[in-house]
């Protein structure tokens, strides 16, 4: 199981090139973070799942719908609960507990701003393989041994993230099921797994140093992928489609004044 969620697919989003797709997620974060209107918030939700769709990424978003629903209802009640504001009026409850007016816009427009965040980053891992998102960041001029550093961490990441998942189907073949029991005997069933976890990833470390010797790795080196990626009609297209965006953005056509 790979924690990135992406899959070799021929969709329009998949074929983008891959300084278009880093150009995409840092406009959809900066949209999220500039808007303070829910019900933009919630357009741009329903733009991000109609984008998942296209993309034939939804198989991504339901691996973590249930943790994903559970971090949006905890930041919901988080924000809802912490709200504080001096101009507007206090609502009683039960006895000395209350809560704001405004709380309830507030934590729904910050924790749906959350949740948008989320999302933007999964549909970007969804069709964005770490090689491409290097290979995008030596594009745009930064130094090779900080691309080379980016996605050697994707790769130990998701080496990682498989490691586990195989210790933890193997302690399930040998009767132990760590996803059983209460959330404490779960907390307690991992600790166990840690040590040969560890032990992997230093293994794996070792034979890395071996392989990058082996085949004459130096920071230093250059190498020329400006053949291999191209801006195509397909980048064209889809630059246009977020000049549009920002256009109805600026000019409020589509969205809801607050």
């Amino acid at each position: 199981m790979s924690v990135f969620f992406w899959t070799d697919k021929r969709t329009f989003f998949h074929e983008l090139d891959p300084r278009i797709k880093i150009l995409f997620v840092m406009f959809l974060f900066f949209m999220i973070f500039i808007i303070n209107n829910i019900f933009e918030m919630i357009i741009i939700s329903v733009l991000l799942f109609i984008f998942f769709i296209l993309s034939d990424s939804l198989l991504s978003l339901k691996k973590i719908l249930f943790l994903f629903l559970l971090i949006g209802f905890m930041t919901f009640v988080l924000w809802f609960f912490f709200y504080k504001s001096k101009s507007d009026e206090k609502i009683y409850f039960y006895k000395n507990f209350y809560y704001y007016k405004g709380a309830l816009y507030y934590a729904a427009l910050f924790s749906l701003r959350f949740l948008n965040m989320l999302l933007a980053g999964l549909l970007f891992l969804s069709i964005t393989s770490y090689e491409d998102f290097a290979y995008g960041l030596l594009l745009f001029g930064l130094p090779y041994p900080v691309a080379f550093t980016v996605l050697l961490s994707f790769k130990l990441v998701d080496s990682f993230t498989t490691t586990a998942f195989t210790i933890v189907e193997a302690q399930k073949a040998r009767g132990n099921d760590i996803s059983k029991g209460s959330i404490i005997k779960r907390i307690l069933s991992y600790i166990p797994l840690v040590v040969p976890l560890i032990l992997n990833g230093v293994k794996k470390a070792q034979n890395l140093i071996v392989a990058l010797e082996t085949r004459g790795f130096s920071p230093h080196n250059k190498i020329n992928i400006k053949d291999k990626y191209k801006i195509r009609k397909n980048d064209i297209i889809f630059i246009l489609f977020i000049i549009i965006l920002i256009t109805l953005f600026n000019s409020k056509i589509l969205f809801f004044k607050k």
